[in-house]
């Protein structure tokens, strides 16, 4: 049964019938040449996504995106460009969107990126109160029964439930993101397997690679005679803790971003393909996305980690 609306918003009817065609499949669709026509439907007709182009005539992406969200703040917009430009994806972040995609438009990676909004945003209406009430309190540690962690448990119940949906938590060192992800990691379906903790800024740059993703025999001067499995490779079957991800260089975000989008890597000095299946909890006390606008973040990847968010409040709060 067909249980989602979608919107889609572009003025070449070539993309609006092409996309329509493929999502009539699995939700109800409506689509529009212009932003105007679709708000204006809105009122009466709220739908659970908006796919938006960015370069409409008359009032703009942007414009429409901005209008939305004032009118319907959960709103799941994903934007469509013709050009891939990090300022106008900062942009659009800033404003709300949930993502991008890029014409001409690949129609099994929209899906996926769909899918995964849908069920995030039904995730997070389930703790949105929790949340809510969770950050006026302070955070001052994690052991009692404080109805500060029983909230915060409640958040972690919520959220371990889907192990395939990556957790980015933020918040000033000291405020506790560590417990938070190992709490998650034990009420997860992967409590079994082992938590790796990773913190990404003790790990020199020239490191990193084999660090995170192991090494053959003979791969650089020094290596081990029998090679060595990299941090997440141990992490297969549970989780993967990569903490102060925001001090990651350009080239390591690159190498992590493959892994996260293909679950695949190869070791250092290796031909043969890795696969494993690990829960990735992120952490960081940067604002990634004052990075991602001083292109120091890749916004791809923070995509990728920042499905969940959960904003852990500073102590002197």
């Amino acid at each position: 049964m067909i249980s989602f609306t979608i919107f889609i918003v572009d003025d070449e009817q070539l993309v609006r019938e092409g996309i329509s065609l493929a999502l009539r499949k699995y939700y109800r669709v409506e689509a529009f040449s212009s932003a105007e026509a679709a708000i204006e439907s809105m009122p009466s007709n709220i739908p659970d996504m908006v796919l938006l182009d960015v370069g409409l005539p008359g009032m703009s992406g942007m414009q429409a995106l901005e209008k939305i969200k004032q009118i319907h703040p959960d709103m799941i917009v994903i934007m469509i460009t013709a050009f891939e430009d990090v300022s106008t994806v900062v942009e659009a972040m800033k404003i709300g969107a949930y993502d991008y995609v890029v014409k001409p438009v690949q129609m099994d990676a929209l899906l996926v990126t769909m899918r995964n909004a849908l069920d995030a945003v039904s995730m997070r209406k389930e703790i949105q109160v929790l949340h809510e009430k969770y950050l006026k309190e302070n955070l001052p540690c994690f052991i009692g029964e404080s109805n500060v962690i029983q909230d915060v448990m409640d958040i972690v119940k919520k959220v371990a439930r889907s192990p395939a949906t990556p957790i980015l938590i933020q918040g000033e060192t000291g405020t506790g993101k560590e417990l938070i992800a190992r709490a998650i990691h034990y009420r997860s379906p992967n409590f079994k397997g082992p938590m790796i903790a990773v913190n990404c800024a003790s790990i020199p740059k020239e490191l990193i690679e084999s660090e995170l993703f192991g090494y053959e025999k003979g791969a650089f001067t020094g290596a081990a005679k029998g090679g060595k499995a990299g941090l997440v490779e141990k992490a297969n079957n549970g989780t993967l803790f990569l903490d102060e991800i925001g001090d990651l260089s350009l080239e390591a975000q690159a190498k992590l971003l493959r892994f996260l989008e293909e679950g695949e890597f190869y070791r250092v000095g290796g031909t043969r393909k890795q696969k494993i299946r690990t829960r990735v909890v992120s952490a960081t006390n940067k604002d990634l996305l004052q990075m991602i606008e001083g292109e120091r973040c890749r916004p791809d990847l923070y995509h990728r980690i920042a499905v969940i968010k959960i904003e852990v409040p500073a102590l002197n709060q």
